[in-house]
């Protein structure tokens, strides 16, 4: 024996020895690597799925589809859910000023030495009542009441309704702090001299013949020619239902057109003619507040 191998433990003698020893090489080996490791690995797949591969435990990984229905109770901490289009807990939405009359909210419509309106402006003291409506079907829920009103931004000292910039709250209106997994719609009535003609229905209006079967609350799409009556309405409930769900999040916005009486007129081939506007003659009609 060296003076080296004098220096080594027994087990790290008996490893240099099969080592350098060519004959005892395999089984010393193999031999050393059975002890270790025992029997042979039953592994099958490349998963894990059958047993515990490098000291790691297998975990499953999550179904495609969620589960139909919820879990008794809730997590600890709630999953991140940015809010969709609204504000928590509130319902709320623009009356939009509908300057040319047609029910479409148009791009780079001019009045006086105002472009694109219909984007920046809204109407004020629109009436609004906050109604309950079933999700599943998009119908008022029979016999619920929930009884909150509010106006919408934008009325003179005497409370006269104008047409006033959103930079300045135009047209804005919001229901705050409102139940938690329920679903909304919005009674809309139209100050004098104004009417509804985007995103409003009425069946009790359509049923007595006073308007086109278009505006029924459960067609698609209104009809919108105008101010003659036929494309605008002064009272009515919105299209849409929005929904809160338990942690406050909001669906969307509702958002409805508000025409001035005056403002665009009919012809019979259905072209308007913009009539003048803002020109101080105009027998009464609000100025657009910029």
């Amino acid at each position: 024996m060296t003076p080296e191998q004098e220096l080594l433990d027994e087990s790290a003698l008996r490893i240099l020895n099969s080592l350098t020893h060519p004959q005892n090489d395999q089984r010393t080996l193999q031999g050393g690597m059975a002890g270790i490791h025992g029997n042979q690995a039953s592994e099958n797949n490349a998963n894990d799925a059958d047993g515990q591969q490098g000291g790691q435990n297998w975990t499953s990984y999550p179904t495609s589809s969620p589960t139909l229905t919820p879990t008794a109770t809730p997590t600890d901490s709630p999953t991140f859910q940015p809010t969709l289009k609204g504000v928590p807990k509130t319902v709320r939405g623009m009356m939009w000023y509908d300057a040319n009359a047609n029910g479409v909210r148009d791009s780079n419509v001019v009045r006086g030495e105002f472009n694109d309106v219909e984007y920046k402006f809204g109407v004020g003291g629109v009436q609004m009542m906050l109604r309950e409506c079933d999700w599943a079907t998009k119908t008022p829920v029979a016999g619920s009441v929930v009884g909150a009103s509010t106006t919408s931004v934008g009325t003179g000292n005497r409370g006269e309704p104008m047409i006033v910039n959103h930079d300045l709250g135009g047209g804005i209106y919001q229901f705050t702090n409102v139940q938690l997994e329920k679903a909304y719609y919005v009674e809309a009535t139209a100050p004098s001299g104004f009417n509804l003609t985007s995103g409003i229905c009425n069946d009790e209006l359509v049923n007595q013949g006073l308007l086109d079967a278009s505006w029924a609350c459960d067609n698609a799409a209104a009809l919108t020619t105008g101010s003659s009556g036929v494309g605008s309405v002064n009272t009515g409930r919105s299209r849409d239902c929005i929904y809160v769900d338990r942690t406050g999040n909001v669906t969307g916005v509702i958002n409805l057109g508000v025409m001035q009486i005056g403002d665009s007129t009919p012809l019979t081939t259905n072209v308007a003619l913009l009539l003048n506007f803002d020109n101080g003659s105009n027998g009464g009609r609000r100025h657009l507040q910029g």
